[in-house]
């Protein structure tokens, strides 16, 4: 389980759990779950030092402890709202931290953990039902709730494993419900005391049934492509940066440059301006052919980032395509000292040899580039290239042929490119199979021939 998702750290929490409902706890018994919390605690550093190394663990919520805690407060009642009511859902939520203790969300949360808390101790001395359900959000919830500040306050994925307690607890008290009813309505004995309100209870576990039968397949829907997703990501916050990022990556994969920009240009207007998420402006740029502002704006990102290299490929190929080689060899050089193995930087350097009429060289580079990163087609569709013009077209139809099988919507820019010289060379050496393969890769979605 620790090797699907990171959550199955809480798996001694909740055994220790069962142990205790179970009335079974003992130290023996508990000393003999040494094992599994072991493995959770290597697999939480682990799980730890991913997320910080890709920027995800970040500083307290609202800069202080105090309305850090509050904003734990505040993401309860927000799942509580979504639990209840899973109407406008997103992928990605921006909940913003917590101002104060009097946010009405926060007071709501502050009212559920005091309910939680209060049923669980009644429970424990009873049915014992809901102490187990609370309790088992509560250990399942933990790694996620925000104690720990990761860079999503809130996620439904969060609580796919925590509901369940939540569900628990709901089912604890139909059962008492039904159970009550039920004696109350047996010949000669005294009706039981119902609470008003409690023969409802049936009845609207049936209507939020019959409701998430009607909305499930509706979100099911909106996970169709990426630019459904989070088109339906902004109906739940119009002002989402990370919603029209995302959008943004998935009309580039599509090969809507306009749109593209448009998406990206939101995503940096509401406040999402990392190198890569900017970057997505020179890619989109790209696409519209427009080298002057693809340009300005790598040249705006390595202002700020001088260490991202995507960045420094656009600066490269442009150098090369103007025919200044020496000004491109001599960047080269300066960043090849320091990313030595850097696979973009290769492919850079095989065009560079191939604009010097070093088509050996420029192959080396590109096969090296490939063997790097071979998901990108624009490398493979160059190496194709130039196997053909050395004459070896078997194997530039086999190295094509990968550029094909790489997932995603339209060829990239770079990548169409190079695919105009392959059905040229494949013009000039008579090959149909070639052309037919040409032909094929012109296609979104295009499979193998």
């Amino acid at each position: 389980a620790l090797l699907s998702k990171v959550m199955a750290v809480t798996l001694p929490g909740v055994l220790v759990l069962l142990l205790v409902w179970k009335r079974r706890a003992s130290w023996r018994r508990i000393a003999g779950l040494a094992p599994f919390v072991a493995i959770s605690v290597v697999f939480a550093l682990i799980g730890a030092h991913a997320q910080a190394a890709d920027g995800a663990i970040q500083g307290l919520h609202g800069g202080g402890l105090g309305l850090h805690l509050l904003t734990v407060l505040k993401a309860l009642a927000f799942y509580a709202e979504k639990l209840a009511c899973p109407v406008v859902l997103s992928p990605r939520y921006m909940l913003e931290p917590a101002a104060s203790a009097f946010e009405p969300r926060v007071l709501a949360g502050a009212a559920l953990a005091a309910i939680g808390i209060v049923t669980a101790a009644v429970s424990l001395r009873r049915s014992r039902t809901a102490f187990l359900g609370v309790a088992f959000f509560a250990i399942t919830w933990a790694p996620v709730s925000g104690i720990v500040p990761l860079s999503a306050i809130v996620a439904d994925r969060y609580v796919y494993l925590p509901a369940l307690g939540v569900f628990l607890v709901m089912g604890g008290f139909l059962k008492r419900d039904i159970r009550l009813s039920g004696e109350g309505e047996r010949p000669g004995r005294e009706r039981a005391a119902v609470l008003p309100g409690r023969s409802l209870a049936l009845p609207v576990l049936g209507v939020f049934v019959a409701a998430c039968l009607v909305l499930t397949p509706a979100r099911v829907a909106a996970w169709r492509d990426g630019a459904t997703l989070w088109t339906d990501a902004l109906r739940e916050n119009p002002r989402n940066p990370f919603a029209f990022n995302q959008l943004s990556v998935a009309y580039l994969d599509g090969g809507r440059y306009a749109e593209a920009l448009s998406a990206a240009e939101d995503a940096a207007r509401f406040g999402l301006r990392r190198s890569e998420h900017l970057f997505n402006l020179c890619l989109a740029y790209r696409g519209l052919d427009d080298r002057e502002k693809e340009s300005e704006t790598a040249r705006g990102i390595l202002a700020k980032a001088p260490d991202f290299i995507p960045a420094w490929l656009v600066i490269l190929r442009q150098l090369t395509e103007d025919g200044k080689l020496e000004a491109c060899a001599q960047l080269l050089d300066r960043l090849a000292a320091h990313y030595t193995k850097d696979p973009g930087l290769i492919g850079a350097a095989g065009r560079l040899e191939e604009a010097r009429g070093n088509l050996e060289g420029a192959l080396l580079c590109f096969v090296h580039s490939i063997e790097l990163r071979p998901g990108d087609p624009e490398t493979r569709l160059g190496a194709a290239v130039i196997l053909a013009r050395l004459g070896d077209v078997e194997r530039a139809v086999e190295t094509a042929k990968g550029a094909s099988q790489i997932p995603g919507g339209v060829l990239p820019p770079g990548a169409r490119k190079r695919l105009t010289e392959l059905a040229t060379v494949a013009q000039e050496t008579g090959r149909p199979d070639l052309a037919e393969l040409v032909r094929a890769l012109e296609r979104p979605h295009a499979g193998c021939p």
